[in-house]
């Protein structure tokens, strides 16, 4: 008798956020996208009214997440609907186990994640990593390799290649770009990451509608810390900008910029 298999699929949000820092198609918006990445607060919380600014002073849209809707009809769950968790981070990727949804297993058959990145360590070694022992946003993959998982990583269909926009993995791992054919796994469980220092906080009514239109079932993962949605950014950035202004009419009102 074999043990039966379980499946886990991982979607981060940023699969649907082009960006040009990795692949995206340049614009006339691509310099605004020069975006610092680390899970803090602050760049989670905090950042968004600032960059939301760069495009309000310029005139330009707020770029947006496309092409997620009918994200889940390409795939197969089976006959009952596959249990959802969702948060902020990846890292909650890493620490799943098919006996985390209540199955008497510990090792997934498969993980398939579908992100911008391919969160298989971007820095050092594998030893090096296994002697930390830390697991990170960047690095959860290496845990399910570890454990004997197959693992796979689809990138978006906005990225232009697969190898020179990142570094890395440090482990073999396939990798390809969508080309929106239907997977042909059968997957058990998923986990949806709203990545939410990569993800602008504007386009949190989108990913509700995401998770919404899988199921008003999903669950938000034990651990996870956020606000959702975050608050909205226009209005500082919009502040900012008229204080700009101000500033710079009572500076010629002054003749300041005559001054040498």
């Amino acid at each position: 008798m074999t043990d039966p298999e379980y499946n886990l699929l991982v979607v981060d949000w940023d699969f649907f956020f082009p960006n040009p820092s990795y692949g995206a198609a340049i614009d006339d918006r691509a310099l605004l996208y020069d975006w610092q990445h680390a899970e803090t607060p602050f760049l989670v919380e905090n950042i968004w009214s600032h960059r939301a600014e760069g495009f309000l002073r310029y005139d330009l849209p707020l770029p947006m997440c496309e092409g997620y809707e009918g994200f889940w009809n390409r795939f197969d769950f089976g006959d009952d609907p596959a249990p959802l968790l969702y948060g902020d981070s990846n890292v909650h990727s890493g620490l799943l186990r098919p006996s985390s949804f209540g199955w008497d297993a510990e090792v997934w058959t498969k993980v398939s994640l579908w992100d911008a990145h391919h969160d298989c360590g971007y820095s050092g070694t594998l030893e090096k990593w296994k002697a930390q022992g830390a697991m990170e946003c960047g690095s959860w993959m290496l845990k399910h390799h570890e454990l004997g998982s197959q693992l796979e990583v689809i990138y978006p269909p906005w990225r232009t290649k697969i190898d020179g926009i990142e570094t890395g993995p440090l482990i073999p791992v396939p990798r390809r770009i969508d080309d929106g054919t239907n997977p042909d796994t059968v997957y058990d469980a998923i986990y949806v990451c709203r990545s939410g220092a990569w993800v602008p906080s504007w386009c949190d009514e989108q990913f509700e509608e995401f998770l919404g239109a899988y199921s008003e079932f999903g669950r938000e993962i034990p651990g996870n810390e956020w606000t959702q949605p975050r608050p909205d950014p226009l209005p500082d950035a919009r502040r900012s900008i008229e204080l700009m202004k101000l500033t710079q009419t009572k500076i010629a009102e002054l003749g300041l910029n005559d001054r040498r």
